[in-house]
């Protein structure tokens, strides 16, 4: 959870530990209170980027957050507390031949920035193939799960 305000109780989570080391017990309390400073202090530093660039009453349509630490719970209501403006995920749509799995937030940007160069000309012809644009997302996913549990 990314605001301890919206956390029910205060249950104990198993977290991992490295080097052979046994896994050890933290609070849900704790690891929000971690993720909420984090959150908090990258929406502002945002918010400084955006007020640089454009001065904020400008965006009307708000923010959007892409990636899997999006999909937190209370991760758009921290973004809206601190930039003052509307924030939804990103998720991938509209994208013809991408399977379900890569429908998620995780994969947003990833997603887009390959879309982007598909509609500005710079794509292989190959690449527009459905099945060959969903093999180079089970690559990446392949090659990502390597580093983290999918």
């Amino acid at each position: 959870c990314a605001m301890r305000s919206l956390l029910n109780g205060n249950s104990v989570i198993e977290v991992a530990s490295v080097g052979g080391r046994p896994p050890h017990q933290v609070s849900q309390h704790t690891i929000a209170e971690i993720i909420e400073l984090r959150a908090d202090e990258i929406f502002r530093l945002v918010l400084n980027e955006i007020k640089k660039v454009q001065h904020v009453s400008t965006i009307s349509s708000g923010i959007v957050i892409t990636g899997g630490t999006s999909s937190l719970n209370g991760m758009t209501e921290a973004a809206e507390k601190i930039t003052g403006m509307p924030v939804r995920r990103g998720v991938p749509l509209s994208i013809e031949g991408l399977s379900d799995t890569f429908r998620h937030p995780m994969y947003a940007t990833g997603i887009g920035i390959l879309n982007s160069a598909i509609l500005q000309g710079m794509e292989d012809k190959r690449l527009i193939d459905g099945t060959m644009f969903e093999n180079i997302f089970y690559r990446m996913r392949n090659w990502f799960g390597g580093f983290f549990n999918f």
